[in-house]
């Protein structure tokens, strides 16, 4: 009997849908997906270091390692004198993040306002370097240890 029923209700319902007036159709534009909330802008802007040293200093591969594990494009340019470095330098505006003077050099390049301050706490790692090459590296060229790392 439920069967009967059942069967009775879905043919009344095509027919009833089968008399209804024949609308055209209307495009419905589709409803808007819930997604998470926007991310802060992204910065599009390539990372790039600027590196000025020696040309003996790293091994063959390193840059192209440190640029796939960081993302971090690097211009990697050498010089063969401390001179080289020194002219560049005071030549001003090099453009250079990083560069690696001799400690002759050193010093009075940090006394004549060549080489910006370490943002140390960029450098989480600067507690684990040789306590006393570090306490040679401030009496003898940096005091305060504020310009330079081994």
């Amino acid at each position: 009997m439920m069967k009967k029923y059942l069967w009775s209700f879905a043919l009344f319902a095509i027919v009833l849908a089968g008399c209804g007036k024949k609308e055209e159709p209307v495009a419905v534009a589709p409803a808007p997906v819930a997604s998470a909330p926007a991310a802060a802008p992204v910065n599009t802007e390539e990372k790039v270091l600027n590196i000025y040293n020696w040309a003996d200093y790293i091994p063959e591969g390193m840059i192209a390692t440190f640029e796939k594990e960081t993302g971090i494009k690097v211009n990697y340019d050498t010089f063969e004198t401390n001179e080289a470095l020194h002219a560049k330098l005071v030549a001003g505006n090099s453009g250079y993040d990083i560069v690696v003077p001799g400690s002759v050099f050193a010093k009075p390049q940090i006394e004549g306002g060549l080489l910006q301050a370490l943002d140390k706490s960029k450098i989480p790692n600067l507690s684990n370097l040789d306590a006393p090459i570090m306490a040679t590296l401030a009496a003898k060229t940096d005091p305060d240890n504020k310009h330079l790392v081994p």
